[in-house]
């Protein structure tokens, strides 16, 4: 089962979706005090074929036996469809871009010969789901799912990533890894706390506040002297905190106060001092996994 969240969340977080991993806690009555679902939304930076927002994604694995004798395309994205709206009408719908479907398709005798993909995507006020990739072969050739062919090279470079999406990317057999011994155990997942720990032994204080230049430089890939995009945006680069991802409020979250010039603030501006709490949170939403400096 990790296997195939792993192995569908990385083509979700690749070209043309190019949407990144967050959790949240279950919007229903539940009894899990985790946070547990995975949502998806559009990666900060890059470009994605999908609109901006949370996506919600539903896995089902299923054992085929003969591709041509049952419509699953049709017959799960029909059980998947009422299934959301029932959700949606659980919680604010309008936090919600769609619904993705991944089906992990095992050919008989289950695991035998690795799995397939594929996916479709029911988004916001639509009533018919669109093919993401893969469902070849499983007699829907008359459903309505696919993508368009776009001919015309004037469309919006987000219809053309749609074409691609159709075009391109296949469904792909992947081998089912041979069980490890017990004496090679995997690798443990980072821990977060430590990581964050790490990063904030450095930091330039002011009581609460938090210079920003102390926390960017201290992640790899980030560059300290363009800090006000992260807060003042807006802009791919502004971070959003919150269940609803909002900016983050001059005043209460961050401010600009006396100290040193800089700071990618430009001329004549104090640096940007952030909460040390609100750091914290845009540390675990976005750079968790990301390499820190010393």
């Amino acid at each position: 089962a990790l296997d195939v969240l792993q192995d569908g969340l990385s083509k979700l977080m690749s070209p043309p979706y190019n949407l990144e991993v967050l959790t949240c806690d279950h919007g229903g009555a539940t009894s899990c005090d985790t946070s547990h679902d995975s949502l998806l939304s559009t990666r900060m930076g890059s470009k994605s074929c999908l609109a901006d927002g949370l996506y919600s994604l539903e896995i089902r694995c299923r054992e085929v036996m003969d591709r041509r004798a049952f419509p699953w395309e049709d017959t799960l994205t029909s059980e998947a469809g009422p299934l959301w709206r029932a959700e949606l009408e659980q919680q604010s719908s309008g936090v919600w871009q769609g619904r993705m479907l991944l089906l992990a398709e095992f050919a008989r005798p289950c695991h035998s010969a690795g799995y397939t993909l594929h996916a479709s995507v029911l988004k916001k006020g639509a009533t018919e789901w669109e093919r993401m990739w893969g469902w070849s072969g499983f007699g829907a050739s008359t459903s309505s799912h696919r993508e368009p062919v776009v001919a015309n090279s004037s469309r919006s470079p987000c219809a053309k990533a749609k074409a691609t999406a159709a075009a391109v990317p296949k469904a792909r057999a992947v081998a089912v890894p041979k069980a490890k011994a017990a004496t090679h155990p995997r690798a443990p997942a980072p821990n977060v706390s430590e990581r964050w720990r790490k990063v904030r032994s450095k930091f330039d204080r002011d009581g609460p506040w938090v210079k920003l230049t102390s926390f960017v430089s201290r992640i790899k890939g980030l560059c300290s002297g363009q800090t006000k995009r992260f807060v003042e945006g807006p802009g791919p680069h502004q971070w959003k905190v919150g269940v609803r991802g909002r900016a983050l409020v001059q005043g209460s979250d961050w401010s600009r106060r006396s100290g040193k010039r800089g700071g990618g603030a430009g001329s004549g501006y104090e640096p940007i001092w952030v909460k040390e709490d609100c750091l914290e949170e845009v540390f675990r939403k976005y750079y968790f996994n990301k390499e820190i400096m010393d």
